[in-house]
């Protein structure tokens, strides 16, 4: 199945071959094995039915980019606790991510202009101010420190409040919400709830917007009159969940990542002064999520039969797409698996790849060069703690994933001296 080996006929699996897997079965080392050895393998979906896993980075690029595989009907491969049923209103019409061509179109390029390096680059003011404030009070409660609740939720929020015009004062609304939508363990009647309570904040958001706005990206798409009220309700909340929550995570587990294994602290500090190329060496390398939610990503749905590695996807299954790190091409670089910030990165997919790659890339990107450098400024020593504040020795975590089991915003301890 691997590309280069002649001429053979394309094939259709089935499971009764032994070629099915369940994804929350598989360890991380099940995936990389079938990275190489299976990049696209048959895959047994929470309700039964039967698709396919792809884990190879390239293949994986292959069917982001394929317009023939569609978002809908909406698929998951693991429970998300109900997260789907609750998200299946009317308020999906405005979320790009959850919609195909056309209306993914017609949302994509209202909502791209405010999301160029350029645009983005004017919440550097913001970003750095609450990055060196909570960086301050961390220093002044002084070691152990926990970065989830104390540096990246703040940092987060107060980004996505200059972004769409939301009050600090206010970050609640979102932030419990989110907590609870996004955490798989939460049943289905606490997620409706939570998200009947963000989206009543978000549409008295708008309707204060209509009668005086300001400046933010809200304000501008409320003026231009182009969305109905569903939909801008389905937009703010794409936004507020989609930078707020997977930034949160992304920064917790890189830091996380870059302290299991002492010689990338190290590294990374080195290069500090590129931090955009070490940043995105860092995004290529390490997970961007922790928890099952890792997991929790839409499949594919194939409109035609189509044609991946030799075997036939036929029309109407899905296929989740789950590569494995660290991303790239090893024809490019055969070197993949060494972490190196000074590495001039390219095309890894920790944003996806295609017409649905993330909007807010850019921002995020800023996000966690400010964040990042500031922290390994001001904590050059920075480890991981245990409940008591002492050094967890780094080779009892090198190589370790247990974590990625962990809740989604599962505490993080870090020490310094």
């Amino acid at each position: 199945m691997n590309p280069g080996d002649g001429e053979r006929q394309p094939r259709t699996l089935s499971y009764e071959d032994g070629d099915v897997v369940y994804l929350p079965e598989l360890t991380y080392e099940d995936r990389v094995r079938l990275s190489k050895e299976k990049p696209i393998c048959r895959l047994r979906y929470p309700d039964g039915h039967y698709g396919w896993l792809v884990t190879s980075p390239t293949l994986a690029r292959s069917v982001y980019a394929d317009s023939r595989f569609r978002m809908r009907p909406l698929q998951l491969a693991v429970d998300d606790g109900g997260l789907g049923d609750a998200l299946s209103g009317p308020e999906l019409a405005g979320e790009p991510v959850r919609n195909d061509p056309p209306q993914h179109t017609r949302l994509r390029r209202a909502l791209a202009p405010h999301f160029t390096p350029r645009r983005v680059s004017e919440y550097r003011e913001v970003i750095d101010r609450t990055v060196r404030e909570r960086l301050d009070a961390m220093q002044d409660s002084g070691s152990p420190a926990e970065v989830v609740t104390t540096f990246a939720v703040p940092v987060s929020s107060a980004t996505i409040g200059a972004l769409l015009g939301l009050p600090m004062s206010e970050r609640a609304n979102w932030e419990d919400p989110s907590a609870v939508l996004f955490e798989p363990g939460t049943g289905i009647e606490m997620k409706k709830a939570a998200l009947r309570q963000l989206y009543s904040y978000l549409d008295g958001v708008i309707s204060r917007k209509r009668e005086s706005g300001g400046p933010d990206v809200l304000t501008k798409l409320i003026a231009a009159e182009e969305f109905s009220e569903v939909e801008l309700t389905g937009i703010a909340y794409a936004l507020v969940t989609a930078g707020f929550y997977t930034w949160v995570e992304a920064l917790a587990s890189g830091v996380r990542w870059l302290l299991e294994d002492r010689e990338r602290w190290e590294l990374m500090k080195a290069n500090a002064e590129a931090i955009d190329r070490a940043v995105e060496e860092l995004l290529r390398s390490a997970p961007a999520r922790r928890g099952r939610r890792s997991d929790v990503r839409l499949a594919r749905t194939a409109t035609e039969d189509i044609e991946l590695e030799g075997v036939v996807v036929k029309a109407g299954e899905a296929v989740t797409v789950a590569p494995v790190l660290p991303h790239g091409d090893p024809s490019r670089d055969p070197d993949l698996e060494h972490f190196d910030p000074s590495r001039d990165v390219v095309g890894h997919l920790q944003f996806g790849h295609g017409i649905h790659m993330c909007l807010g890339q850019h921002l995020a990107r800023l996000e966690l060069q400010i964040a990042l450098q500031q922290l390994m400024e001001r904590f050059p020593t920075l480890y991981l703690a245990d409940d008591s504040g002492a050094r967890i020795d780094d080779s009892t975590l090198n190589g370790r994933r247990d974590h990625l089991e962990d809740p989604v915003l599962a505490p993080l301890l870090v020490g310094w001296y």
